[in-house]
């Protein structure tokens, strides 16, 4: 029986294209094996020579992608994958997809293999595009009014494959068609591969009509193309002749004092400047801004401008220069620096502290001097102001009501007097609003000392927190800044004490009706000769 060994299969160009005999003899048989191992050895690497390339392609269309491999001596076999993994059938050193659509985006690659190792190839990344989407681009555009026509672009993003098409047409804003510009509407078709074109819109230039203008442009009835953003562009139309667009206003300054006219003015830059006075130019005063440094008496009068470029000139509104004495301030009573209790005329009297001031109709001042607990009244007599003390002492505070210096107060602070020469103090420190008659009689007109609160009532019933001011309207209406309740109190006749804005106890900047209303420690302002709201 023959008991020859099986010949074993061999690669390409190992033992299999040797003439070896069948040998028989068992000391030649190991020789044999040894040899069909060798033959057997894995194949080197595959080296690939040529990557798969990324391609855009458009929806419809068709695609290949391409590698080649070498590995010495050995056959290269090919596996190609997507982005949905191994591709059944894709075998070969291309790969072709046609007809394209858009679930076939993605990456794609190819494993080259031989016996006993592999190597996969780069990525490619296949881009499917679509028709697109038409838009402006840019969502403002402008022209001069001297040119003839205006240019708008109208892009094509995201595709651009096959025709497709858009609607335009123009509307009137500030700029009136057939007057500014013609009215323009059409469509705009955009072939194969096209990404950019524009739309023409004359411009009329019209003398009558000055200053800045606009139009709109928009986009509608895309068709086969998807309609982007923005679909809307304004068109604004460059007056080059200068145009005011505010004018200098007129000015009141005291003697010694600044004055600055101002001008606002549009056009084609750049722009001049020329002030003048009456009908004369000024030297030097070729800015925007024209200012008189320390005016005097000589410098009153009409002061204009005008503004001027390559295209033309255009002069401003006249403004008015009114020249004043500049305000005097003077020392009608006291000493600075020097507090003290004493009445007395001028620089003779002492105060501590003063916090608010009224007058009344005859011209006497009256002030609430908060450190010294008391209410001073301040009357001219000659050049003098002679200085006296209305109601409580010196040095003492309390609650008491009373008759001048019976009378207590507790850091009186804002302060109103009425028609018939009544007083209405903000007695700060006892939460309560006193009155003082003409002949110095004190009382508690509403809330009651040392008792703070919130409470609206009449009289006693009523509760503040450190009111801080006080003031009258034309009525008989009292107001009070509530500072520590954070609210605007009203007293009514009869002592009926409401809150008028604010909520107690929240404090805050917000405008709004009644309680929606906030302040932050409010306080009613008191130097005027008439404590109003």
């Amino acid at each position: 029986m023959d008991r020859r060994a099986p010949r074993p299969h061999l690669r390409a160009g190992c033992l299999a294209n040797s003439r070896l005999p069948y040998l028989s003899s068992p000391l030649l048989l190991p020789l044999l094996l040894l040899l069909a191992a060798a033959c057997h050895a894995a194949c080197p690497l595959p080296t690939i020579t040529t990557q798969p390339q990324s391609q855009a392609v458009c929806s419809g269309g068709s695609v290949s992608f391409s590698i080649s491999a070498f590995s010495a001596g050995c056959t290269v076999s090919y596996q190609w994958y997507g982005p949905q993994g191994l591709i059944s059938g894709a075998t070969g050193t291309n790969y072709t997809i046609s007809p394209v659509n858009i679930g076939n985006a993605g990456n794609y690659y190819a494993v080259a293999s031989v016996i006993g190792s592999s190597r996969q190839s780069s990525n490619a990344t296949l881009t499917v595009l679509g028709p697109g989407a038409v838009q402006f681009s840019a969502a403002g555009y402008s022209v001069l009014k001297t040119t003839s026509v205006a240019s708008i672009m109208v892009a094509r993003t995201g595709g651009s494959c096959g025709a497709g098409s858009v609607n335009y047409t123009t509307a009137n804003g500030t700029a009136t068609a057939g007057i500014d510009y013609s009215a323009t509407s059409g469509t705009l078709v955009f072939s194969d591969g096209v990404t950019m074109l524009s739309l023409l819109v004359p411009v009329l230039n019209n003398p009558a009509h000055t200053g800045d203008k606009y139009f709109t442009v928009s986009l509608s009835g895309a068709s086969w193309v998807s309609l982007g953003s923005p679909p809307l562009a304004t068109v604004t139309i460059l007056d080059p002749v200068p145009a005011i667009t505010t004018q200098p206003q007129d000015l009141t300054a005291a003697v010694g004092y600044p004055a600055t006219f101002t001008v606002m003015a549009t056009g084609t830059a750049p722009l001049s400047y020329q002030w003048q006075k009456g009908s004369a130019a000024i030297g030097g005063a070729s800015n925007a801004s024209y200012t008189v440094a320390s005016v005097q008496a000589q410098d009153a009068g009409a002061y204009s401008v005008v503004v001027s470029n390559s295209y033309g000139s255009v002069a401003s509104s006249n403004a008015v220069l009114t020249v004043t004495l500049p305000y005097t301030f003077s020392t009608i009573a006291g000493l600075a620096g020097v507090s003290g209790t004493n009445d007395g005329a001028g620089g003779a009297a002492r105060f501590n502290n003063p916090s608010g001031v009224a007058v009344d109709n005859a011209g006497n001042l009256y002030v609430t001097d908060n450190g010294n607990q008391t209410i001073r009244k301040l009357a001219q007599v000659g050049t003098n102001w002679v200085v006296s003390t209305l109601a409580g002492l010196a040095g003492s505070l309390g609650t008491n009501d009373g008759t001048g210096s019976a009378a207590r107060f507790d850091l009186p602070d804002g302060i109103a007097v009425d028609n018939t020469g009544s007083l209405y103090v903000a007695d700060g420190q006892n939460f309560t609003i006193r009155k003082i008659t003409s002949g110095g009689f004190v009382s508690t007109l509403a809330g009651l000392a040392l008792n703070a609160g919130t409470n609206d009532g009449i009289g006693s019933t009523a509760r503040f927190t450190f009111p801080m001011g006080v003031g009258l309207n034309n009525g008989s209406n009292i107001y009070v800044a509530d500072g520590f309740n954070f609210t605007i109190r009203k007293i009514a006749p009869g002592a009926i004490v409401s809150t008028l804005a604010g909520l107690a106890g929240n404090i805050g900047s917000a405008d709004g009706l009644g309680s929606a209303a906030r302040f932050n420690y409010p306080k009613i302002g008191r130097a005027s000769c008439r404590e109003r709201v």
